[in-house]
């Protein structure tokens, strides 16, 4: 009869690595959602990536996501032309 072998893959395979980490702790906002933390409307959210104002990613070329750090950033800067 076959012998089994076993082995242990480590305690390091269930961490991911800092890099992978960051992505996962990301908090991402649709542009509604950012319109709401930024007590604004959706339609100003657009205006201002448009203009450069606010850095947006596009999921699957299509909808608006926003960092929700990003927003926080803004909002400590206290650029009150436009927020």
């Amino acid at each position: 009869m076959k012998e089994m072998k076993s082995f242990s893959r480590g305690n390091n395979t269930n961490q991911l690595a800092s890099s992978e980490k960051l992505i996962f702790e990301i908090s991402w906002l649709k542009t509604s959602e950012a319109a709401e933390y930024l007590r604004t409307s959706p339609a100003q959210i657009r205006n201002w990536v448009y203009q450069g104002k606010i850095k947006a990613h596009k999921l699957f070329d299509r909808s608006l996501r926003f960092k929700k750090s990003d927003l926080d950033f803004l909002l400590k800067e206290g650029d009150q032309e436009w927020v």
